[in-house]
């Protein structure tokens, strides 16, 4: 499912501050930030982060917006429009302090032909990402502004000269004292030195680099890019005194103590993180070395798109009162440049919270798909998941089936747009998405087909065991401690279901019962090391608590729609010869008479060509998408809903 072993397992491992608590959590639940994968070398496992940006305020696309999605969706119109920027009347930087961090931000303020404002905010420690500012009050005695799809406030008061405001920035109920002052000169960095790196936890290498910066007021700042997790421009603390160079990592309490060798060019010592600690040499490289940070994805669509796109807002209880109230669903629909109605294809995402384009190690699986089919002659729907970029909604106490009832609004606003042909829907899922799209197919008789991505076809309980056992012998755990890993879960889990409540003690005293005679090396290499409390933290969440009594067959039996299952052959999460069979036997229940299976070969979970489908290689793989599976995937709608 994607992973089962996702980070929503690790968010009570780190705090930030209570200002950012939030916000953190939905991060770390997403993925590892740099370097925090060290805790539990299950999170190699952890399925890829809905964005790359956990920066200023933690994330401009984690936090939810507090705008109703049809607001989101005029608003993403008017973003689109390309407007001549003018030059900054005002510019007021400052320093907020978090305790854990401290970050510069700049302000910039520009005043428009009818005595009003626009403004951008900006903290260079953290990304050149412009925030941008709506609601400015500006006065000779006062300054005020919002930030609003972050629930970004300020308000302060400007001193006599005209230089200095002081007040407090807010979000979340949480309040910091803030001071601004007044000055003719932005912020700019020069990159001063680089230093690359990397060290083995357990199975797996990190690769990294650390860039410093100098800023034109002579402080130093240093940027940490994390190649093996696709995490850019984490901000570090940076000291050097004595021949030593100190970099910190306050987001994860990571640092590094080094000393300078003698040509200058090597900094030894120990990357210390959660009482463990690596020895570490970083090297320096010229600064025309430095490894641009980013990954290279060249099937990510690029504009000017040869096809059209509109942003749209779904509230769902508008479709339905049944819905739950207080969900909006914001999405993007693509429509070829001319003609229609067009047959339509609504794309769901797997496990955990992701974006429309179901973003992972900056692959963009969904944009791909959706620029794919729709230059073929479909019009594509994608959607954010609710709590994910524009959309809203109960994330934490949600479930399988309310991410159903998502879908199920999706669908049905689907079919009243005038681009859509409601005859010629088709519903296509991965992993978990691929469960929604088969529970919508019962409950919406009209759906027109349902394509299954590397799904599931046995109960969550047998995906998660076989799923877990197929990654730890991946990642070389040996038949031993494949055993006890496999008793320890299989023990856990039935406990969870009992009348007593299970405990995190219950559960460290089985993890002991089963791992005890292992040194803390030893369960670092199996990557077991923390296995007591991830699998404690999992199994309190109600999605995990659901999905594992959930058996994807009472669906699949009532199907009667064209279905397409395709798996890759490398699958380690959703593992073809458990589930493709599972699948098939479901199908035959169901007599549908349009059932087609294949497993592709050399393909991955996430249908690209892989070496042995570790997810360890998703971050190399530069294709997003195989064209094996595009091609599948394009060749079985058009013999059915091609006119």
């Amino acid at each position: 499912m994607k992973h089962l072993y996702d980070t929503r397992q690790f968010s009570g491992q780190f705090r930030l501050s209570k200002f950012f608590e939030e916000s953190y959590n939905a991060a770390i639940r997403n993925c590892p930030l740099v370097f925090v994968s060290l805790i539990d070398n299950q999170m190699k496992t952890c399925r890829p982060l809905s964005t790359n940006l956990i920066a200023i305020f933690c994330s401009v696309y984690l936090l939810a917006s507090s705008f109703v999605p049809a607001e989101v969706a005029a608003q993403e119109e008017k973003t689109a429009e390309v407007k001549r920027e003018s030059k900054p009347t005002e510019i007021w930087t400052g320093l907020l302090d978090l305790n854990v961090t401290k970050l510069r931000l700049q302000l910039s303020l520009t005043a428009d032909e009818k005595g009003g404002y626009t403004g951008k905010l900006i903290t260079p420690d953290q990304t050149s990402t412009e925030l941008p500012v709506d609601r400015i009050t500006r006065t000779p005695e006062k300054l005020a502004f919002s930030v609003s799809p972050l629930g970004i406030t300020f308000q302060g008061s400007i001193d006599a000269g005209g230089k200095i405001v002081e007040g407090d920035i807010t979000q979340q109920g949480q309040k910091f004292a803030m001071k601004f002052e007044r000055t003719d000169t932005a912020f700019t960095l020069v990159h001063q030195s680089t230093w690359t790196g990397e060290f083995k936890v357990g199975p797996q290498n990190y690769d990294f680099q650390f860039r410093i910066f100098v800023d034109n007021f002579k402080n130093s700042s240093v940027k940490l890019d994390s190649f093996t997790e696709a995490r850019w421009s984490i901000p570090c603390q940076f000291e050097k005194k004595d021949g030593k160079f100190f970099f910190r990592n306050r987001l994860t309490g990571g640092e590094f103590t080094g000393t300078v060798g003698p040509d200058g060019e090597t900094l030894s010592g120990e990357w210390i993180q959660q009482q463990l600690k690596f020895p570490l040499t970083l090297r320096k490289i010229p600064l025309d070395k430095t490894r641009e940070p980013k990954l290279n994805r060249p099937q990510t669509p690029v504009a000017p798109l040869p096809f059209n796109e509109k942003p749209f807002g779904v509230v769902v209880a508008e479709i339905d009162p049944k819905y739950e109230k207080g969900v909006g669903i914001a999405g993007t629909l693509s429509t070829p440049k001319e003609g229609g109605p067009f047959p339509t294809v609504i794309l769901i995402s797997g496990t955990g919270q992701n974006d429309r384009d179901f973003t992972f190690f900056e692959h963009k699986p969904y944009g791909v798909l959706a620029a794919h089919l729709t230059q073929q002659g479909y019009a594509v729907i994608r959607y954010d998941d609710r709590g994910v970029g524009q959309s809203v909604g109960n994330t934490p106490q949600a479930t399988l089936m309310n991410f159903a009832n998502d879908a199920e609004a999706v669908y049905r606003w689907a079919l009243k747009q005038p681009e859509v042909d409601p005859k010629r829907v088709v519903i296509l899922g991965h992993s978990e998405g691929a469960l929604l799209a088969n529970i919508v197919a019962v409950r919406q008789t009209d759906v027109a087909g349902v394509i299954m991505l590397s799904s599931t076809g046995v109960s969550g309980k047998q995906v998660f065991l076989s799923q877990s056992i197929k990654l730890a012998k991946l990642f070389g755990a040996n038949q031993d401690t494949l055993d006890k890993k496999t008793a320890f879960l299989e023990q856990v889990i039935t406990e969870s279901k009992g009348t007593t409540p299970l405990t995190f003690p219950r559960v460290q005293a089985i993890a002991t019962e089963k791992f005890g005679e292992l040194t803390e090396q030893q369960k670092l290499d199996l990557g077991i090391s923390n296995i007591a409390q991830t699998t404690f933290m999992m199994l309190r969440t109600p999605w995990m608590n659901y999905f594992l009594d959930y058996d994807p067959r009472t669906s699949l039996a009532y199907v009667k729609c064209p279905l397409l299952s395709l798996f890759g052959e490398n699958d380690h999460q959703s593992i073809p010869e458990i589930n493709a069979p599972a699948i098939k036997s479901a199908v035959e229940v169901s007599r549908n008479q349009d059932f087609q299976q294949e497993i592709l070969p050399g393909l991955n979970h996430m249908f690209q060509a892989s070496k042995t489908g570790s997810p360890k290689e998703y971050v190399d793989i530069e294709n997003t998408i195989d064209q094996s599976a595009l091609d599948t995937i394009t060749n079985w709608l058009n013999r059915r809903f091609k006119r």
